[in-house]
């Protein structure tokens, strides 16, 4: 079992602090808005935090280093990883949003969420090409916000085929390219994804050769993800800049976290030194769960918001809670789980046409 199954399945089930949720700190109120709100955000906030960046750069480095060697190999991945969950999320994310908006209309419009339909073509069509937040857009459809990290992706994925898989005078212009249409903000929190390609590399390097014994690689590891959870919420609170042609406040908190993070991913082998022998009975369950995640992110906010429209169970009880993620839940594992494994289907099509 790889430390990068464990990463994923811990961090989707633990997550850092379930209160707080990148724009404050989120109550357990009565109100079906306010319990949308408050499930919603802190699953935003599990699975779009910048650590993610992170974790996407790592995986990048390792599988073009173990598989991916060409750029037809490298593209196809990507294309069929992201298409298998993006395209069933679209349409997921259609239907539920002109269900409820038609059935609760009000709750859409005046409620948790921007929900704007007067550019929803737009927001669908650049969403195909998960285009909908170059230069700071925030054109995401319908209510799913969390698309807002694709384009960053996208960009990223781009990036570094124009790095590694191009040359010479190609590369340069390639990458100009690439950076004039990403925007400002794409490009600001680039080099917090390049820190997890970095990471794979001190990781690669210090596996036979560590710079520190396992009880000190652990222990950093592990101050670095406490530090992580106690005190980014501290500084994205205190610490906002204004940038010019940007509209995001939080690049001091971005850089902490991708780098601490960072630090904690080279040296998190260490801690499986320790800890390892009491995975291997559920090490199969870790891989599943992190298999979900992706689906998970894109699938759950136009869920919980048309569970909150409707209102089949009081939001504010215990039940309606179950309730809302239970139905989350199931339709992640089902058709999100299916969703996941199309990815095969759609690389196995586009290697028979390319």
């Amino acid at each position: 079992m790889s430390w990068h199954e464990i990463s994923q399945g811990a961090l989707y089930l633990s997550g850092c602090n379930p209160f707080y949720c990148g724009n404050g700190c989120v109550p357990w109120p009565c109100g079906r808005a306010r319990i949308y709100r408050g499930l919603s955000m802190a699953i935003e906030w599990l699975l779009t935090n910048i650590v993610f960046f992170v974790l996407s750069g790592y995986v990048i480095a390792m599988v073009t280093s173990e598989r991916e060697r060409t750029l037809k190999q490298y593209a196809i991945s990507r294309i069929s990883r992201l298409y298998s969950v993006v395209l069933p999320a679209l349409v997921l994310t259609l239907a539920c949003d002109l269900v409820g908006s038609y059935l609760n209309p009000d709750f859409y419009a005046l409620g948790p969420g921007k929900y704007h339909q007067d550019t929803l073509f737009l927001q669908y069509f650049l969403s195909l090409f998960l285009a909908q937040n170059f230069w700071d857009a925030g054109l995401n459809p319908g209510i799913n916000e969390p698309f807002w990290s694709l384009s960053f992706e996208m960009i990223y994925y781009l990036m570094f085929a124009a790095i590694f898989f191009a040359s010479g005078r190609t590369r340069i212009i390639v990458l100009c390219l690439i950076l004039a249409i990403a925007g400002p903000t794409i490009v600001l929190l680039a080099p917090i994804w390049g820190l997890g390609y970095v990471a794979f590399l001190l990781h690669q390097r210090w596996q036979f050769h560590p710079p520190f014994k396992n009880c000190i690689a652990a222990t950093i590891s592990l101050a670095c993800l406490i530090g992580i959870i106690f005190l980014s919420p501290l500084i994205r609170s205190k610490f906002q800049v204004d940038l010019y042609l940007s509209q995001r406040s939080e690049i001091p908190a971005d850089y902490f976290d991708g780098l601490l993070f960072a630090i904690h991913l080279t040296l998190a082998p260490n801690i499986l030194f320790y800890i390892s022998k009491y995975f291997v009975g559920v090490s199969s369950y870790i891989t599943w769960l992190a298999s979900l995640t992706f689906a998970l992110y894109l699938f759950h906010r136009p869920i919980i918001q048309i569970l909150a429209a409707v209102e089949f169970v009081p939001p504010d009880t215990v039940m309606g809670r179950v309730y809302m993620i239970g139905i989350t839940i199931f339709v992640v594992a089902t058709l999100g789980r299916w969703c996941e494994t199309q990815k095969y289907w759609i690389k196995n099509k586009l290697n028979s046409v390319f």
